[in-house]
């Protein structure tokens, strides 16, 4: 094949790269996958990209209590990934719900003035878990144009 494309290519060098190309490859040995897919690169399914032992490895990690967020940098994949290998691997997904006195805290933050992110932030949890939870035990929201709130910046 290199040299059909040598005989036609009106390029002088683009043969000699590809020969050396070819050599290349053939000194890999079989069964190598790389780990992640190069940035930019062409995205492959997951089990293309990673083997039985990658996926044993994340979910051991897991298992001894990384949180998905840092296990999503580690191996490179989405969220939604690594929660989908988690679950086809049995693994019982653990959830963090706020405690009663979390709720307590919140609902005395946030009626004492902070945003309901400002709170989210205090307590160090996601902000759609206290606002669920603010929700739950009933807080009335203040409406989102209320005076003497800070407005965003017009670009």
């Amino acid at each position: 094949m290199v040299e059909l494309i040598r005989r036609y290519s009106k390029q002088d060098g683009t043969w000699f790269e590809l020969e050396r190309l070819l050599r290349v490859l053939e000194r890999i040995p079989a069964g190598i996958r790389p780990e992640r897919a190069p940035r930019g690169g062409t995205r492959f399914k997951l089990e293309q990209r990673l083997d039985p032992e990658t996926v044993a490895q994340l979910v051991a990690d897991y298992e001894a209590g990384v949180p998905t967020t840092q296990l999503t940098s580690r191996y490179h994949l989405g969220k939604s990934s690594v929660l989908r290998l988690l679950a086809e691997a049995g693994v019982a997904m653990r959830k963090r719900p706020m405690t009663p006195e979390q709720v307590d805290e919140a609902v005395a933050l946030y009626e004492g003035g902070l945003a309901y992110r400002q709170v989210a932030a205090q307590l160090r949890l996601d902000r759609t878990t206290v606002w669920h939870a603010l929700k739950a035990h009933g807080v009335v929201f203040r409406p989102a144009n209320e005076p003497g709130r800070r407005r965003r910046r017009e670009t």
